[in-house]
């Protein structure tokens, strides 16, 4: 939450199983929070139940990969997220 506030990155990747708070906490707090709200984030998770999904897209992730992943594939969401932003 610190780094993001103060360095302002124009993508943030996410997992949801962290120590302290999980993604979808931290997910919540920066879309609450007037400095971070706009940055999108992308859940990169092995979380992959239809439910954990929905929570992560719902709560304002720009999109949801679940581990393994592809690196292109995932590099192609995270150009399309960029875009979307500019």
């Amino acid at each position: 939450m610190e780094a993001a506030t103060t360095q302002k990155p124009e993508l943030i990747l996410l997992d949801v199983m962290m120590p302290v708070m999980d993604g979808f906490q931290v997910l919540k707090k920066l879309k609450a929070n007037d400095d971070t709200k706009e940055i999108p984030v992308i859940m990169l998770t092995a979380k992959s139940q239809e439910r954990d999904v929905v929570t992560g897209l719902e709560s304002g992730a720009e999109d949801y990969v679940i581990k393994p992943f592809s690196f292109p594939e995932l590099l192609a969401r995270i150009n399309g997220a960029l875009e979307k932003k500019r």
